[in-house]
């Protein structure tokens, strides 16, 4: 017979981290992750279409002889994963634990139910003449026998046939995990850098952020930056604030009292979940806080003006 499509196996399911495709809620791990590993989980189911080609029933002398399908005994098949990772050939469910990727990427599920032939069989009966007696005479010296027939329905075995042969069958499915990339701060300073004491500086800030998109699947990614502690007067730089563009910079006016050192990080995450994020490196920059005769503006005028300042008090 010919070789037909094949449309016989189905993938049930195909998560990531426990997570359905999404485009709109995708399973998401952070930078860095913990645990270092995606789970991904699959099940498909492969079948047969032979009661598609199943052959007429035959009648004869038994009755009606329906077919038996013989082969295939068993629904065979088997998946494989790709994307950033290559699995071979796995069953038809399972879970299988993957290392993190850099970046976010889509796996696909691809699972195959190979090429088979359906073939039956039926019991075969036909009429037979079979002796069912003997009468013998004698006559004389001589003895005559004649024996007796019927027709009776004998088993003549079985009669296998293939109907159809089946191409291969397959099925794919995707799942996109994001990996949300940390932003890069790439400058944090403060306006003035030097102040006298009792004025007032803006700590400003700038950070570019990489895309988490995968080749398929544009992820939404917000980003913010908040203060993570120093040293010196710290009045006004909480750590409980989150800057978020366009909002900012510059920060408020700050009145540090003394020399203070603010550090500072900048976050990007998933929108659709906000325990999933990247975190940069911390950041800092200082706020130089002096008493008088200070040039705020300029380093080397600064030095001047406070040796100035020193001679002055010791009467040179």
């Amino acid at each position: 017979p010919p070789t037909r499509t094949g449309n016989d196996i189905t993938i049930n399911s195909f998560t990531v981290n426990g997570k359905s495709f999404d485009p709109g809620n995708l399973a998401c791990v952070p930078q860095p992750p913990s645990p270092n590993e995606d789970v991904l989980s699959w099940n498909a189911t492969p079948t047969n279409s032979c009661s598609n080609y199943t052959p007429s029933p035959v009648t004869d002398c038994n009755g009606t002889e329906t077919w038996t399908l013989t082969s295939p005994s068993t629904n065979t098949g088997y998946c494989s994963v790709s994307g950033g990772y290559s699995s071979g050939q796995l069953g038809t469910s399972g879970t299988l634990s993957v290392p993190v990727p850099d970046s976010s990427t889509d796996y696909t599920l691809t699972c195959t139910r190979p090429q088979y032939s359906c073939a039956w069989t039926r019991p075969s009966y036909d009429w037979r003449s079979v002796p069912t007696g003997q009468t013998c005479t004698t006559v004389g010296t001589s003895t005559v026998c004649t024996t007796t027939y019927a027709n009776k329905c004998l088993s003549q075995g079985s009669v296998s046939q293939t109907t159809a042969t089946i191409g291969v069958s397959t099925a794919t499915s995707r799942n996109t995990l994001a990996v949300i990339q940390p932003p890069t701060i790439t400058s944090f300073s403060a306006n003035p850098a030097n102040i006298l004491v009792n004025k007032s500086a803006t700590l400003n800030w700038t950070y570019s952020v990489p895309s988490s998109n995968s080749p398929s699947v544009n992820v939404e990614t917000g980003q913010f930056c908040y203060p993570n502690g120093g040293s010196g007067d710290l009045t006004g730089w909480n750590s409980d604030t989150k800057y978020y563009p366009p909002s900012y910079p510059p920060t408020s006016p700050l009145y540090p009292s003394k020399t203070t050192t603010y550090n500072l990080i900048c976050r990007n995450y998933y929108q659709n979940n906000t325990s999933c994020y990247g975190n940069s490196p911390q950041a800092n920059t200082n706020i130089n806080v002096f008493t008088t005769g200070v040039n705020e503006t300029s380093p080397s005028g600064m030095i001047e003006e406070a040796w100035k300042a020193f001679l002055k008090r010791v009467g040179w």
